[in-house]
């Protein structure tokens, strides 16, 4: 999959900004008061930040989606058939006048920006549905604040998996569904805009590019001449490659489409062109080989996909200066298993864990307090493995429960001098 564009770029981080502040909404915000008055507080934060979400989403189609469409169409009048058609004929190649084929981009954009507006309403309407009904799921009987709050957190980022947007039935992460959306809106920008720039020049038909590897979708479908109107020589575009509704194959799709030319066109590759075109539709238009290569390479693209958000999360929790700096560098780290990616998981488990011990404390430790503690948990005689495994050893438990129960006890007792006899006695169950 090609690299996202500048423009691009500045979707994704909109959705991976709210993304992040949804969590420090979720996991931050004090549980105080009744559970129910928790529940109504927590729902109006979360929703100013989806509220906010929408206007900067809504801000990026009106600004960048237009751009795209004229980007669009300066590449569909430097194909080299219609640039072949204006060095022939000038002026003369355009059959449609300045202020038609104004009115007919002035439409298209229109067109583009209400969909593309409406498509990201429902999307981040169905991320509001999902977390509004986390957030206000019924509270049991004699439940604490401190409870509500943890079946909260539960709820969304163990059984959905996190903040989702919800799109026909189907959840998304949020910053690989702000990737689908950009690519999408990007492809069929460009698309409209050769499809008009093809009516600018009297022409009908319109090629798809060829691409190796391709999906079993676009294989069939691809280097075809599709027409423009129903009642061509060749297949009729809405009714094949766009039978969808959109003037793309599917979602995230790289095929383009450009201008045919018959003028320019001998008989021999016109019906050439035509036998090809009018095979059936499912005919197989790549080998098996190609269509395996294919989803061999999207699945290393979902497998680096799934590597960086593991990545952000280590981030996120132990910090960039606890975790390798590119993501180049932690994807070696975990492929190689080493020592230094067993102390890694093991941190971040600890502090984990520690988290969640603070959010269920009576008294609320602070963020200075818990980063110190992980700190602690990271550093100096917590470090000694040898230490830490004759203690686990000892009493049949793991070292990273080891960890935790240090962990659990100075929370708990912040004042007291924390040694390895101490959390012995812990152990034991006489501390």
């Amino acid at each position: 999959m090609a690299k996202l564009t500048p423009r691009e770029l500045q979707l994704v981080k909109i959705y991976t900004d709210a993304q992040l502040n949804l969590y420090r909404i979720l996991t931050e915000k004090a549980a105080r008061g009744s559970p129910a008055a928790f529940q109504r507080s927590l729902l109006a934060e979360v929703n100013r930040e989806l509220a906010r979400l929408q206007r900067k989403t809504v801000g990026w189609v009106n600004a960048q989606v237009p751009e795209m469409y004229r980007e669009g169409l300066v590449k569909a009048e430097k194909a080299p058939e219609i640039q072949r058609l204006i060095a022939e004929k000038g002026n003369d190649a355009f059959v449609l006048s300045k202020p038609a084929f104004a009115k007919l981009n002035k439409a298209a954009i229109e067109t583009l920006v209400g969909e593309n507006i409406a498509a990201a309403s429902v999307a981040n309407k169905g991320l509001q549905a999902n977390l509004k009904g986390a957030i206000t799921q019924k509270v049991a009987t004699g439940q604490t604040v401190r409870q509500a709050k943890t079946a909260i957190l539960e709820t969304i980022y163990q059984e959905m998996g996190g903040t989702k947007v919800r799109v026909n039935g189907r959840n998304w992460d949020m910053r690989k569904y702000s990737e689908l959306f950009a690519r999408t809106a990007t492809r069929e920008a460009t698309n409209t805009a050769a499809v008009n720039e093809t009516k600018a020049v009297g022409s009908t038909i319109m090629r798809m590019s060829s691409h190796f590897p391709t999906c079993e979708v676009c294989g069939p479908l691809q280097g075809r001449w599709y027409s423009l109107e129903e009642d061509g020589e060749y297949p009729y575009i809405y009714d094949t490659a766009w039978k969808n509704g959109h003037n793309t194959v599917h979602p995230s799709c790289r095929h383009t489409f450009t201008t045919v030319v018959m003028a320019l066109k001998d008989e021999d590759e016109i019906e050439k062109a035509k036998k090809f075109s009018n095979r059936p539709m499912d005919a197989p238009g790549q080998p098996q080989k190609s269509i395996d290569l294919y989803y061999k390479g999207q699945e290393q693209n979902r497998t680096r996909w799934r590597d960086q958000q593991q990545w952000e999360r280590y981030k996120e929790r132990l910090g960039p200066e606890n975790t390798p700096k590119t993501l180049s560098g932690f994807r070696r780290m975990k492929g190689a298993d080493s020592d230094n990616w067993q102390q890694l998981q093991l941190s971040y488990r600890s502090a984990g864990r520690t988290r969640k011990l603070v959010d269920s404390n009576p008294v609320k430790a602070s963020n200075k307090k818990l980063d110190k503690i992980n700190a602690k948990l990271n550093s100096g005689f917590l470090q000694d493995n040898e230490a830490v495994k004759h203690l686990a050893s000892k009493y049949g438990a793991s070292v990273d429960d080891v960890r935790f129960a240090a962990a659990t006890y100075s929370v708990t007792y912040p004042r007291r001098k924390l040694t390895m006899d101490t959390i012995d006695s812990i152990l034991a169950g006489k501390a």
